[in-house]
């Protein structure tokens, strides 16, 4: 039989760290798509005429910008305790996985991701973004 030893922080930390990972590419995600719509800081604007009107759109209030947060993970997984090993310097802390390509299969990960509440900075980028929309009338 086939045994893996794991440090028992590393089973139990590293959905945490990925849960933190992914809440980090999803804000990256967001930051790079505003940043998609400036140029030299400044608004990409998108200017449509009618008849008697030219209006000056920056195209970033023409979408949506996410705001998705991680709302909830969980995260179950069945380990078999074996008695801790002792060497020298302390105590062994790892678990052993029992036939570790057959435990692996049974773990079970669910992430819920939802709209979480607009950050600030955001909400602000809005009122901006509101302000520079600008309508003139051409004669």
């Amino acid at each position: 039989m086939n045994y893996s030893y794991l440090p028992i922080v590393d089973v139990l930390a590293k959905p945490i760290f990925a849960t933190i990972d992914a809440q980090h590419e999803i804000n990256n995600h967001t930051i790079n798509m505003i940043q998609n719509y400036t140029t030299d800081n400044k608004f990409i604007n998108n200017t449509y005429f009618t008849d008697k009107t030219e209006i000056s759109i920056p195209q970033l209030s023409l979408v949506q910008i996410p705001s998705l947060g991680i709302k909830k993970f969980n995260f179950d997984m069945s380990l078999e305790n074996k008695p801790t090993l002792y060497n020298n310097e302390n105590y062994n802390l790892d678990v052993k996985l029992t036939n570790y390509t057959s435990k692996w299969k049974t773990i079970d990960s669910k992430i819920e991701v939802s709209e979480t509440s607009v950050p600030i900075g955001l909400t602000k980028l809005n009122s901006i973004l509101a302000d520079q929309i600008k309508i003139k009338s051409i004669e």
